[in-house]
């Protein structure tokens, strides 16, 4: 794709990317880092209470997606428009597991504002 920067200019021109379940947690640790030195970067969490048995299946199958290197269609989606149901972004892909959303539409800012009113600030273990 040519880097960082190629990709996200193709996803503003609404063209999908392949995607998959990644272990993200050193991003929200170096994001957390950032933030305490003044950037831009604070991260919030939503807390879910799901029944054991259904935990244990949203853990499952995410286990399996990411074990399994499974690849879905990663998009943003058209201004104005309500996601694709066969494309999502980290905003939109954990309706795939039927989990609840904060937001629905998929647009970051957003998705951004109802986690910081539905959240809490994420706090590195130790801290």
């Amino acid at each position: 794709m040519g880097g960082e920067a190629a990709a996200i200019e193709w996803l503003k021109e609404n063209e999908p990317l392949d995607g998959a379940l990644q272990a993200d947690r050193p991003i929200f640790v170096r994001a957390h880092e950032l933030h305490l030195n003044g950037a831009r970067t604070e991260v919030w969490q939503v807390t879910l209470e799901l029944p054991d048995e259904e935990y244990e299946r949203v853990r499952t199958l995410a286990l399996q997606w990411y074990t399994e290197k499974t690849v879905f269609t990663y998009a943003f989606p058209e201004r104005g428009q309500p996601p694709l149901p066969d494309r999502d972004n980290c905003a939109t892909f954990p309706r795939r597991l039927t989990l609840p959303l904060p937001e629905t539409t998929g647009q970051l800012t957003r998705y951004i504002e109802a986690l910081e009113r539905a959240g809490t600030r994420w706090k590195l273990e130790g801290n």
